[in-house]
């Protein structure tokens, strides 16, 4: 009986659900910013091409590719707030290391870093 008992009082908190929600959204808007990227690719010459004498985009669609800094931005603020729940419910010792947010905070300044290199005149 004392475990029935521990898992009707052990309830769901409010800050872990945050938590995942916060480390979800962060690999949501990251994978986004991958697929605004590939799709502002310049296309690839395939056989089909070469066959019917057709030239594909050469260049990057860079109206497209803007759209990318403020998913990776936004990617980036969903850390710190994760963090701030995270430290928030540490002194209850309940949460694990959210290393997915690490994870998602680095990648997303990576591709930031890249993004404003890469991207001129956002």
């Amino acid at each position: 009986m004392p475990d029935t008992r521990n898992r009707k009082t052990e309830k769901r908190d409010i800050g872990q659900a945050l938590l995942v929600v916060l480390k979800l959204a962060g690999w949501l808007l990251l994978f986004a910013a991958g697929c605004v990227v590939g799709l502002a690719k310049p296309e690839t010459s395939t056989f089909y091409d070469r066959l019917y004498q057709t030239t594909p985009r050469q260049a990057w669609d860079m109206h497209l590719v803007r759209h990318a800094g403020p998913l990776l931005i936004a990617a980036i603020a969903c850390t710190p707030a994760g963090f701030a729940v995270y430290l928030a419910g540490i002194a209850r010792k309940r949460y694990a290391f959210p290393v997915s947010l690490v994870l998602t905070g680095l990648i997303s300044i990576a591709g930031l870093i890249a993004f404003l290199r890469y991207a001129p005149g956002f």
